[in-house]
């Protein structure tokens, strides 16, 4: 089962509106490629221009989204490649649809299960937490939130990660397989959270949370997660 690892930079932060300004692609074999994108009519926001620092000059050449998948050879993929992304949930909203069909990997929603008490889970503060950086090649450039330099990163972590979740017997291509599809799985399992993030308890373990604060939470609009991990303490004190 092969797997390749893809970052966008994007005009904003809504997928219903804004467009790719730039992707780049990392396959398991340590390949790469990476291309801006023309974003039609949208224009950059500011603030996204402060983040990666592509302007609308730089991208008035670049191929169209519909395009850039053959460009950067994304277009001719095996069957049963998986796509990997840092934060899934985002990237994957901006690629061609025949991509999102694929199955995915979020690194992301796998390091909330694999490393609960990281100080971070951001793609960059993991890399140097676990000891993962080191030099980019040229083209990544020299800062994160440009594609390919954030590809890189994931696609070390992705690394890291099939290591820990890789059983010990088989060839090495049945491990393989084995450890992305366990990926694939975590990327969708629901996560006990290890601190709360909001509210009166900001910062607290949920371990420690009044179970009354958790029951109120189960009644509002708060995400699988946040729910999942009031359920599973209240269980754990036979509240539920």
């Amino acid at each position: 089962m092969r797997y390749v690892v893809i970052d966008t930079e994007t005009t904003g932060m809504d997928p219903e509106a804004d467009k790719m300004v730039e992707i780049a692609a990392v396959w398991d074999d340590g390949t790469f490629a990476q291309s801006l994108v023309y974003p039609e009519d949208r224009q950059i926001s500011f603030g996204a221009m402060a983040t990666h620092h592509i302007t609308h000059e730089m991208v008035m050449d670049a191929p169209l989204a519909v395009e850039v998948a053959e460009v950067i050879g994304l277009s001719n993929l095996a069957p049963d490649t998986v796509l990997v992304f840092h934060n899934a949930a985002y990237d994957r909203d901006f690629l061609p649809a025949e991509l999102r069909e694929k199955s995915w990997i979020c690194t992301y929603r796998c390091a909330l299960h694999l490393l609960p008490d990281a100080e971070s889970h951001s793609n960059g503060a993991l890399w140097y937490e676990l000891g993962l950086h080191h030099d980019m090649p040229p083209e990544a450039g020299h800062m994160p939130h440009r594609a390919l330099f954030d590809a890189l990163m994931t696609s070390d972590l992705m690394t890291w990660m099939t290591d820990q979740v890789m059983p010990d017997d088989g060839s090495w291509e049945d491990r393989l397989d084995i450890a992305v599809q366990k990926l694939i799985e975590l990327s969708t399992a629901p996560v006990v959270l290890k601190k709360c993030r909001f509210g009166k308890h900001s910062g607290e373990e949920w371990a420690n949370i009044p179970s009354g604060y958790m029951q109120w939470v189960l009644r509002q609009d708060f995400d699988q997660d946040v729910k999942h991990t009031c359920m599973h303490w209240l269980n754990e004190r036979g509240e539920a």
